[in-house]
């Protein structure tokens, strides 16, 4: 029998060396909204938006995070429509902006990404009120509560 080799983490994926150089984000759906997580590679620090669908709600997204934490080197996303799409791809180009693709070889790639997705979308579901909106200051503390707890990957704060 062969030796079982275990799964090495990706040599490609460089850390940041610092805050909001590299971010990774994701879209995804819930109750009739559509939304996107952008999360600083360096720190974990989840951001969460309502989003217009397509490449206009995104880049539209991506232009408040540049102005509020600074314009990253690198976005990593899973290649999704909205991403790879010519407006998104020309604001990208034209902020100096790197863009990554995850790929089935490198799936690790947008995993921080997709962590924030299932966390925030966990968050949205226990902050449904019986009426079925969201309470909107329930999630928000839960979303600082999450931001201000110990991250398991880098084993500090994520601020």
């Amino acid at each position: 029998m062969a030796k079982s080799n275990p799964m090495q983490p990706p040599s490609d994926i460089t850390p940041p060396d610092y805050p909001f150089q590299m971010i990774c984000s994701d879209y995804f759906k819930y109750n009739s909204n559509d939304y996107v997580v952008i999360v600083d590679r360096y720190s974990n620090w989840p951001m969460v938006y309502t989003s217009e669908s397509g490449a206009e709600g995104l880049v539209k997204r991506l232009r408040e995070t540049f102005v509020t934490f600074g314009i990253p080197e690198e976005l990593t996303s899973d290649g999704g429509p909205q991403f790879t799409a010519g407006k998104t791809q020309e604001f990208l180009k034209a902020w100096g902006v790197r863009h990554r693709l995850s790929s089935v070889a490198n799936p690790h790639a947008n995993c921080r990404a997709e962590i924030a997705v299932k966390t925030v979308k966990r968050m949205l579901v226990d902050n449904i009120t019986a009426v079925g909106s969201l309470d909107v200051d329930k999630f928000q503390r839960a979303l600082l509560m999450y931001r201000n707890s110990i991250d398991p990957e880098t084993k500090h704060h994520q601020h």
